[in-house]
């Protein structure tokens, strides 16, 4: 898997999987997928694998201010696995485009995706009080 690195062009910002799933109201790749095409206005998403772990790519200047303790903007210098571009599907074990690049100059909203890591919180602190309760 080629590695880009995040801090010239673009950065990400790793995003826990129970996170994402919080927020699409499912665990099923597809239609998490869908959730973040919309949510994130079709701005380019990385899942691993195991869809433990999403990446959103953002601007480089996202790290100067970024302060959600429940997601990690990457620093410049750091290195991202980029899978293929043509890898648009979820396949156990291989890190596919959740939501695909369109072009390379066609970034998340940094606020967008602030927004969207609170919404997962919250709704994944709601969703462990339902069942503890």
């Amino acid at each position: 898997m080629p590695l880009l690195r995040c801090g010239i062009l673009f950065t990400a910002v790793s995003l826990p999987g129970y996170l994402i799933h919080s927020a699409a109201g499912s665990t099923e790749p597809a239609e998490a997928d869908a959730f973040l095409a919309q949510a994130l206005e079709g701005g380019p998403v990385i899942a691993s694998g195991g869809l433990m772990r999403y990446w959103a790519l953002v601007p480089p200047s996202a790290v100067d201010g970024w302060t959600d303790p429940a997601s990690e903007c990457l620093t410049p210098g750091t290195f991202l696995g980029v899978p293929p571009i043509h890898r648009k599907t979820h396949q156990p074990g291989l890190s596919y485009w959740s939501v695909a690049m369109d072009s390379p100059a066609v970034l998340c909203s940094t606020g967008i995706v602030s927004r969207l890591s609170r919404m997962g919180q919250t709704r994944h602190r709601a969703q462990f009080e339902r069942e503890g309760a």
